[in-house]
């Protein structure tokens, strides 16, 4: 039910259908159902039942179509302030991403909800701090923000655009590892969003391939993505939201500065950076300790292995060193921030660099 009628016919007509076929195929191995073919009776039996059986699936793709159409006019009546929603797309424990139509402008956007955990007192702080990184942002590579508020019912709720492609995780986990070419290239430009962000104070905290997307069939416009735990270098609040044991982060990409709750600095985004780099290189983050505590102890301790040697691939030295000195465990051993590391992907020699077999 609350299906278009289209998607169910081809079920509904199987499910019909499959009463002669059985008694079709079950004729050939049994005399007493093959005799039933030649007995009126049996026969009539079998029409009234195929009569029943269709009017029920007939009923079955009217209701199911009327619920589809209705809950779909529920959805487009359904108003956020100049908003108009049209479908969720995606949802997770803090909040919910929908399209919605902006009849003034003209254009489809992404609406972002809290929900859920998020709808507390530190989560609206969080989505405020949301809103002001990315209010604060203006560059190509950083999702753009439209506009933010409350709806009628107290919901928090910002627009932003809606982009149209796939995350650097998805792409990776389908295509495998990329060319060293072309992931450098996508990865410089998320360093190039993430330098802006820090030429604004703003450390990202949470950068990891599923924030990372990858637009359309332009295989060289990449977004960053979600600010919902960034930290204001100016403003020690965040260091106060998370002052309670949350690890602020995600473990297969967070800094060890970040693990041992000692403050984070742009160099801290160039470790999760690296460490996304890494990951579209090899298709497997730099630890794999089993366990969130094993992959943090890692992190901490355990020097990563060398892309080449993960792979048993030859590999350009200087990308190699460049990703395993972004993934220095002391932050002045890494580079400086967003841009130094844009500008060192961009500058880096890839002659030799080839497709991992």
């Amino acid at each position: 039910l609350g299906r278009p009628w289209r998607t169910m016919l081809a079920q509904t007509l199987v499910m019909i259908a499959a009463i002669p076929a059985a008694f079709a195929v079950g004729a050939r191995f049994s005399p007493l159902l093959a005799a039933q073919w030649s007995d009126p009776r049996a026969v009539v039996t079998m029409i009234l039942t195929l009569g029943a059986t269709s009017a029920m699936g007939g009923t079955a793709l009217y209701t199911g179509h009327l619920l589809w159409s209705l809950r779909r006019e529920v959805f487009e009546s359904k108003r956020v302030g100049p908003y108009v929603l049209r479908k969720r797309i995606g949802w997770g424990g803090f909040g919910e991403v929908w399209t919605a139509w902006h009849g003034k402008l003209r254009r489809e956007v992404a609406l972002k909800f809290l929900r859920g955990r998020a709808e507390s007192a530190e989560g609206n702080r969080r989505f405020e701090r949301e809103i002001k990184a990315l209010r604060a942002l203006a560059h190509r590579n950083v999702v753009q923000l439209f506009d933010g508020g409350t709806t009628g019912d107290g919901q928090r709720f910002y627009a932003m655009e809606l982009l149209s492609g796939e995350t650097l995780s998805s792409l990776v986990h389908r295509e495998g590892p990329l060319h060293p070419r072309r992931a450098v290239a996508l990865v410089a430009l998320a360093a190039r969003g993430l330098g802006a962000a820090h030429r604004a104070r703003i450390v990202h905290r949470d950068v990891k391939p599923e924030n990372l997307f990858v637009c359309g069939d332009d295989a060289s416009a990449i977004k960053v993505l979600d600010f919902g735990i960034a930290t204001l270098l100016a403003d020690d609040e965040a260091d106060r939201l998370t002052a309670t044991g949350f690890l602020a982060g995600t473990p297969a990409w967070v800094c060890p500065e970040a693990i041992e709750g000692r403050p984070v600095s742009p160099a801290s985004d160039v470790y999760s950076l690296c460490a996304v780099l890494y990951f579209a290189l090899t298709r497997t983050p730099p630890f794999l300790a089993d366990g969130a505590n094993g992959v943090l102890y890692s992190h901490l301790h355990v020097p990563p292995l060398p892309p080449s040697v993960r792979l048993s691939h030859a590999s350009p030295a200087a990308r190699e060193a460049l990703v395993l000195r972004g993934l220095a465990k002391d932050p002045a051993e890494r580079v400086a921030d967003g841009d130094a590391l844009a500008d060192a992907l961009e500058g880096c020699d890839l002659t030799g660099a080839t497709e991992v077999p």
